[in-house]
């Protein structure tokens, strides 16, 4: 495809999201250069609830659908990889434009801030969250986040390179500060609802639109892209290059190892695993593994992290790697305990030498594995 149309459609993508942004502010801020969320009532309470929420579903079918790895697959088999993120952010913002666009107001008021200085506070959480919104994906890498990166680098002949796992700035504190922002994006000085009924609905939705324009424009997941979320093969030694991070939740799972740090690894690989950063868990996975080389559940880690997941298919590389892993794994499990054993064991039915095409056998072998499992160990919540 012709680099300079590739990043000519990245730049008008881009410009489309910067558009649905200042839309967003306007609608939930009834700023009125357009049709606001708290606009008078046009047509009947139940018919405005039935359109508001056909327009919200639409909005989540065109999130889901096109975050599926079957979707993605075909939809690359003919498109370039270069602008799947593009297209991704296009048509999030085409669905976030019908909805402010075709939005029915429900009329009425339900409160009305008048004291001067509660209304200035209000103007200025909503202000200050408005900030935060933008500034939040800065932190990460915005460009990359609306795909806009990835035509540039396709315009250079560069290979993209997905982002490292960082927790900048406000992250080392929050999860997601960008959604501690969308709490204060609604100027709620008033809120209106025409009909008794609507007031629980009208109180939800603004924080349900918000978090809809949120997952358009600063989404952190790697799943927008069709790239692989697995890292190239890490280096013989991570001693440097894997910090222990303190912000990833409490989750535990004891193996057997006589080494603290490579539990301390292992569990941030699992955690990482489960917040789907997977390249950043065979990282973790990995140094456990370096700590205590005896250690087959690092193995079956590294090996389960390869893996296919719900945010992207698996490539050979991969399958190669995790076939590796596995294979690892099953040697050295005379180390580990009869639980681990059988985990051990299952992830090695989930992979093949020669990686297949079709991973639908391969897959319910791992599946009827792990339900064995699960049967055998029922207070195992990992299972």
């Amino acid at each position: 495809m012709n680099r300079i149309l590739v990043f000519t459609f990245g730049v008008l993508c881009y410009m489309i999201v910067l558009t649905t942004f200042l839309c967003a502010i306007a609608f939930l801020g009834n700023i009125g250069i357009m049709r606001t969320i708290d606009g008078d009532a046009q047509v009947p309470f139940g018919q405005a609830l039935l359109i508001d929420t056909l327009l919200l579903y639409v909005f989540a079918l065109q999130q889901s659908v096109m975050a599926r790895p079957v979707f993605k697959r075909w939809w690359t088999s003919f498109d370039s990889k270069a602008i799947e993120r593009s297209t991704y952010v296009l048509f999030s913002s085409a669905a976030l434009l019908l909805l402010f666009h075709a939005w029915q107001p429900m009329g009425g008021t339900i409160w009305n801030v008048r004291d001067p200085i509660g209304r200035g506070l209000l103007y200025g959480l909503f202000a200050g969250g408005w900030l935060l919104v933008l500034a939040a994906p800065f932190l990460i890498n915005h460009f990359d986040l609306s795909g806009l990166r990835q035509t540039w680098l396709y315009l250079r002949g560069q290979e993209y390179s997905p982002l490292a796992f960082t927790t900048p700035g406000l992250y080392r504190y929050v999860r997601h500060p960008l959604y501690v922002g969308w709490l204060f994006t609604r100027r709620s000085n008033q809120l209106h609802s025409g009909h008794e009924r609507g007031r629980r609905y009208a109180m939800k939705f603004p924080h349900i639109i918000g978090f809809a324009v949120a997952a358009l424009l600063a989404s952190a997941a790697p799943s927008w892209g069709t790239e692989s979320t697995v890292a190239p093969a890490p280096p013989k030694s991570l001693s440097d290059t894997v910090p222990l991070y303190t912000n990833l939740g409490s989750h535990h799972k004891p193996i057997a190892t006589h080494v603290p740090a490579t539990q301390q690894y292992f569990d941030q690989g699992l955690r990482l695993v489960y917040g789907f950063n997977h390249a950043e868990a065979i990282r973790s996975f990995t140094r456990a593994a370096e700590l205590d080389p005896t250690c087959a559940m690092c193995y079956w880690g590294i090996a389960l992290a390869y893996g296919p997941h719900v945010n992207a298919p698996m490539d050979s590389p991969s399958g190669v790697a995790a076939y590796a892993a596995a294979q690892k794994a099953l040697a050295l499990k005379s180390h580990a305990t009869a639980p681990e054993r059988a985990y051990i064991e299952a992830v090695a039915q989930r992979y093949e030498a020669v990686p297949p095409t079709d991973r639908a056998r391969l897959d319910t072998l791992y599946s009827r594995a792990m339900e064995q499992v699960a049967t055998t160990y029922p207070d195992d919540l990992d299972a």
